[in-house]
């Protein structure tokens, strides 16, 4: 193993490069410089800029972190580096991310929220105005936003932005997206399509229970709870003026409920129908928390968590599917909106519009991290689809350089053996950059039509970007008579909705233009010169 981690073997599809090979040696080999083009290009573009050595080995590549300026520039950590503060969103950043953000850990907002929802995932719908989705989105973490959001805060309290100016009002957009959806039971509260054939019994009316009673019959489960009572006595182990305003919500989610198929009952498990059989049979004990003289908001926090975790593990052990999915991995930013001043509401209401709310969203900076991917090799690895194989497993280039920081998720003593990289074969290939962006491209051509292609871009992003899209408008078009600038204006026109600007990298959209027509003024000249 350790001869193979020191060695270039070329095979008749691939080429074998040794963890411990450097990029000098990589450089120099033949085989490389012939079979893939694009990464020894990446490399010499590495040495020029002064982000590689000759000496180093080809597995440190697999280690680089991302570029950005504006945190190299600081003392204080930032938010990728456990700090509560991002000096791109806040400064300079000619040379950061056009294509957005990518999550660095749990947002700030969602580790406060005793719920845990996903409030960036919810926030960046709202940025795209998609209100539906957001909503769907907060329902998967629970039903009762519009009873406890504007009381509790917690979100707001800590968002990294209290370090700049003041802080996204989350709670006001969960409230006011939760009373839209008290307003509109015909689409969240719907009875289920399906039928699981199981009966759950909850033995009294609690909020655990009722939040239960959501997810249990959302997922075609029949639910009963007993000891049918008003939202007010459901309450009554509150404070006066805590439980007022929460009983109006909360009697229009009992309402809801019935209206999506549970049944609530006066009497007792058993006083109607002695010897009724159920498949699990639920109790909370209403008032517990007050005998103890502890009830307090946080105990309906605490009630609702409950309730969430005990319906997704029942409806796991009934092999019912899970109703959480996660998010992409890049936020999506209208980046300008960082700069919108914070909203000016007392309290969220029926009346509040709609672009006040995305305005409001646009502010979220999603406690991410919009450094860039500088490395040309990483980029021409990345777009040549090559495979990392380490001591226990083998990871496509595409899913590992997809992350941030890959390498912390490394198992104990897992060490990187090689790399695999594909031959480029008959593609014309290479990589071009200007300054820290990079354009790592292969292009396949025969009788005058560009068969196949790819690019992928470094610098623009956290991540390598690849241009699919692109991709899918060059496959099969002609060469005779292409202009490489019209084109590639063309194409950066197609990517404008995936384009986040920050506050002063607009200049960037250019350079990535020049780029794109440099690499194909290249696949052109190179049929000329066949």
């Amino acid at each position: 193993m350790e001869d193979e981690r020191r060695r270039i073997t070329e095979q008749e599809d691939v080429i074998t490069a040794g963890a411990d090979v450097t990029l000098g040696q990589l450089l120099r080999s033949d085989c490389i410089r012939r079979e893939a083009a694009a990464a020894a290009a990446g490399i010499r573009l590495d040495l020029e800029r002064g982000i590689a050595r000759e000496n180093m080995p080809l597995k440190q590549i697999l280690f680089q972190d991302i570029f950005c300026a504006s945190r190299n520039a600081k003392a204080a950590p930032c938010l990728k580096d456990g700090g509560t503060a991002c000096y791109a969103a806040a400064g300079e950043n000619q040379m950061n991310s056009v294509m957005g953000n990518k999550k660095v850990g749990i947002s700030a907002c969602s580790q406060a929220c005793p719920v845990g929802v996903d409030i960036p995932a919810v926030l960046e719908h709202m940025r795209n105005d998609k209100k539906l989705e957001a909503q769907r989105t907060l329902m998967k973490y629970h039903p009762l936003t519009e009873m406890v959001c504007l009381l509790c805060k917690k979100c707001s309290a800590r968002c990294v932005r209290n370090q700049q100016n003041q802080s996204v009002a989350a709670e006001k957009i969960l409230h006011w997206l939760g009373a839209d959806i008290g307003r509109h039971p015909e689409i969240f509260f719907i009875p289920p399509s399906g039928d699981s054939g199981k009966w759950i019994a909850i033995e009294e009316v609690t909020v655990a229970g009722l939040t239960a009673a959501y997810y249990l019959r959302r997922m075609g489960n029949h639910v009963v709870i007993f000891k049918k009572k008003e939202a007010r006595e459901v309450l009554s182990c509150l404070g006066h003026s805590l439980a007022e305003a929460m009983e109006e919500p909360l009697a229009a989610y009992m309402a809801h409920l019935s209206f999506m198929g549970v049944v609530f009952e006066d009497g007792a498990i058993g006083e109607k129908e002695p010897g009724r059989l159920f498949d699990r049979q639920l109790s909370w004990k209403a008032g517990e928390k007050a005998a103890q003289g502890t009830a307090e908001l946080q105990n309906v926090l605490e009630e609702i968590c409950l309730g969430v975790r005990t319906a997704g593990r029942i409806n796991l052990d009934f092999g019912l599917k899970s109703y959480l999915e996660p998010m992409g991995p890049l936020g999506s930013f209208r980046f300008e909106g960082v700069e919108i001043p914070p909203a000016q509401w007392a309290k969220p209401s029926e009346d509040t519009p709609q672009n006040t709310v995305i305005r409001e969203a646009a502010r979220c900076v999603n406690c991410g991290c919009f450094g860039v991917c500088e490395s040309r090799t990483e980029t021409a690895l990345f777009m040549l689809e090559t495979e990392i194989h380490t001591s226990r497993r083998v990871i496509r280039a595409q899913d590992y350089f997809a992350e941030i920081s890959p390498w912390k998720k490394w198992e104990p003593g897992e060490e990187a053996i090689c790399l695999v990289i594909p031959k480029s074969g008959d593609f014309v290939s290479g990589c071009v950059c200007d300054k820290e962006i990079a354009l790592a491209y292969a292009f396949l051509g025969k009788n005058g039509t560009i068969m196949d292609l790819r690019m992928a871009f470094g610098g623009i992003a956290p991540v390598p970007i690849r241009l699919s899209e692109a991709e899918k408008t060059l496959r099969r078009s002609g060469t005779a008579g292409m202009c490489a600038g019209d084109e590639a204006a063309r194409i950066m026109d197609m990517a404008k909705s995936r384009i986040v600007l920050m506050k002063k990298n607009k200049g960037k959209l250019l350079r990535m233009e020049r780029l794109i027509a440099q690499a194909l003024e290249n696949y052109l000249n190179s049929l000329h010169s066949a």
